[in-house]
C-alpha cells in the first residue's frame, strides 16, 4: 500500500519497493543510494486541503503552516515517465465532475 511513509523514504534516498523487491527474490540489494534525513515528502494540495481543516477547527495558524513547510523538501508531482498518473487524474476528473456538477445545479433549484 503506497502511504506517505514511502514518498519520505524515497525522498529522502531509501527506495523501500526496489529493496523490498530484491529481497522478496533472495537477490542482493545493488544500493548506491545516498540518503538523507531532513527532506519532508509534500502532497501539495492533500497538505493544504488539510491545513485549511485544522485552521477552520483553530487548532493551526497560517504562519504555523508556513513555517511546516520551511526546509528541504521532495514534492509528489506527475512524471513524464509515470503516464499512469496522468491517466489516472484525467479518469478521476471526468467521474467527478458530471456528479459535482449535478449537485450544484440542484442547490441552485432549490
Amino acid at each position: 500500500r503506497v502511504n506517505l511513509q514511502l514518498g519520505t523514504a524515497l525522498a529522502n534516498g531509501a527506495d523501500l519497493v526496489a529493496r523490498a523487491y530484491f529481497h522478496l527474490n533472495a537477490m542482493p540489494y545493488p544500493g548506491g543510494e545516498t540518503r538523507t534525513f531532513d527532506r519532508k515528502w509534500v502532497l501539495a494540495y492533500n497538505d493544504y486541503k488539510s491545513a485549511r481543516f485544522y485552521m477552520a477547527r483553530g487548532e493551526l495558524t497560517w504562519g504555523a503552516y508556513l513555517r511546516s513547510l520551511r526546509g528541504p523538501k521532495a514534492y509528489a508531482v506527475w512524471r513524464a515517465s509515470d503516464p499512469g498518473m496522468l491517466t489516472g487524474v484525467v479518469r478521476d476528473f471526468a467521474s467527478r465532475a458530471p456528479r459535482a456538477l449535478a449537485r450544484r445545479l440542484q442547490r441552485m433549484m432549490r
